[in-house]
């Protein structure tokens, strides 16, 4: 399906979408986001990958009832984090802690 805008131009040749694309915020002012608020973005989403992508139950449980990520999925949980951060680096900052 192909998009097009309204005078005509197809989206995806447009400077809006290369902009997208390559990640970059279009204004050039990424709004401030606090530290506590950026880490809790980036540990939901990379979570929400994690419970998603998993074939298996992606948490185990101790003999304590201490709930944690398998070996796989802390580790796919960690790189999941950092794509997450580097995309919000594209559109936000982080404000100093």
């Amino acid at each position: 399906m192909l998009a097009v805008l309204e005078g005509g131009e197809d989206l995806y040749s447009s400077p809006i979408f290369s902009k997208l694309k390559r990640g970059e915020n279009m204004s050039n002012k990424k709004i401030v986001v606090p530290a506590e608020t950026w880490v809790e973005l980036y540990s939901e989403i990379a979570g929400w990958h994690v419970q998603e992508s998993a074939l298996d139950n992606p948490i185990e449980t101790d003999e304590f009832g201490n709930e944690s990520y398998t070996e796989e999925a802390q580790a796919k949980f960690e790189d999941a984090a950092g794509e997450v951060e580097s995309i919000l680096e594209s559109f936000f900052e982080k404000e100093e802690a």
